[in-house]
């Protein structure tokens, strides 16, 4: 009896701690993702917001998934995990929706799930040739490299979809997303930053704060 009481409350303080901690918790799937339904990690893991330099060097989205303890491998990880969930903040698997590796934050929720990210997969395939010949010289090429590594965009999942798409953001699907609604339209070919980030990202606001009014 004692040992069980021991044990409960030992249980309870472990329960405390995590909650206090705001555990990391993850999305198996597309699927589990777009229903809420959350795994907890069996082990501690944190979330590695990435140096711009690596980012130069290497490519890849800006945050990565570091375990605590060694019984849980990047392989593992990356398979496994499709969103990682900590607070408030929302963190997408670049190779589970056909990105560069490592983790995008998203940026909103809604019916549009909107996030900053590298290139795709295929892009990605193609500069890794790039670096393999030329990455070794210390040149222009490198740079230019460095620089596309750099690079990010904007996108979204369409949660209304079964499987996964992921769409660019740019001036032309704004106004493809807006084409019903004319005094928006209208409004947005009044930009003069249309193709900037932070313009296209209010206007999707304003579109999924649309999309998510009741009928």
């Amino acid at each position: 009896m004692f040992q069980k009481l021991v044990f409960s409350f030992l249980f309870c303080c472990h329960a405390l701690l995590v909650c206090g901690q705001n555990v990391p918790v993850y999305y198996s799937s597309w699927k589990r993702l777009k229903h809420k339904r959350t795994t907890p990690f069996l082990d501690l893991v944190q979330i590695h917001h990435r140096s711009n330099h690596e980012i130069r060097v290497y490519g890849g989205n800006d945050f990565e998934i570091l375990a605590s303890q060694e019984n849980i491998s990047p392989k593992t990880i990356r398979n496994k995990v499709f969103a990682i969930q900590k607070g408030d903040s929302l963190f997408l698997n670049g190779e589970k929706i056909k990105l560069a590796p490592y983790y995008c934050k998203v940026l909103q929720k809604g019916t549009y799930i909107i996030f900053k990210g590298s290139v795709t997969d295929k892009e990605q395939s193609h500069i890794d040739e790039l670096v393999a010949i030329y990455g070794a010289s210390g040149g222009f090429e490198a740079r230019l490299l460095a620089e596309f590594n750099e690079k990010r965009n904007l996108y979204y999942l369409d949660t209304r979809k079964s499987k996964p798409k992921v769409v660019r953001i740019d001036r032309l699907e704004i106004r493809r997303l807006l084409s019903g609604h004319k005094d928006l339209y209208k409004k947005y070919e009044k930009e003069l930053e249309m193709d900037s980030m932070d313009t296209m990202i209010r206007y999707m606001e304003i579109i999924n704060q649309m999309q998510d009014k009741p009928e």
